[in-house]
């Protein structure tokens, strides 16, 4: 569960996301994890909080507002630290950072033509790409649920080091994530 907001004045309904995360364990409370997530994200933005590229048709127009989705792939890494390693259940603080690599935004302006308020949508199949341009923290419990097996819970944020997408907005995200997590065994010495 993925929810949106932009200078967090404006919500939209939630976005997902779902992938696959691998990590290394340095010992029992370190450890480092990248992988890749499918992620979309839902916003609505003022007009004055989009910032509209100087090209664009819409440079011409005083947007009212704007409402849309973006779907892109998210890569994270981020350190993970894990209190009470040896016990069945722990807490872990992790911190990091993601870059987005986006596929698809589709947008319905509302703007002024000749004094009435219009509506367009356009979609636009982008290659944009963020790298490192997101702070990810999080906090979350573990449980194990067999001898390498344990579930996850764990709220986090994603919170903008700039703009990003055809507009440049400054997109903060907060949710839920629920993990499986599978440990390779340890060696025996």
């Amino acid at each position: 569960m993925d929810a949106s907001t932009v200078k967090y004045k404006y919500s939209d309904k939630a976005g997902i996301n779902i992938g696959i995360l691998a990590g290394y364990h340095f010992n029992d409370h370190w450890s480092m994890h990248t992988g890749v997530l499918f992620t979309k994200k839902n916003y609505t933005v003022a007009g004055e909080d989009f910032q509209v590229p100087k090209n664009s048709w819409l440079a011409n127009y005083k947007l009212a507002m704007v409402d849309g989705y973006c779907n892109m792939w998210e890569v994270p890494l981020f350190v993970r630290y894990q209190f009470n390693a040896s016990n069945k259940r722990s807490f872990f603080l992790s911190s990091g950072i993601s870059s987005y690599f986006m596929t698809r935004e589709n947008y319905n302006y509302a703007y002024y033509l000749n004094g009435q308020l219009v509506t367009r949508n356009n979609n636009y199949p982008t290659g944009n790409t963020h790298l490192f341009s997101i702070l990810r923290l999080s906090a979350g419990w573990k449980k194990s649920i067999g001898k390498s097996t344990s579930i996850l819970i764990e709220p986090y944020a994603a919170l903008p080091l700039g703009g990003v997408g055809f507009g440049n907005i400054r997109l903060s995200s907060y949710g839920l994530n629920f993990s499986l997590q599978i440990r390779q065994p340890s060696k025996k010495k």
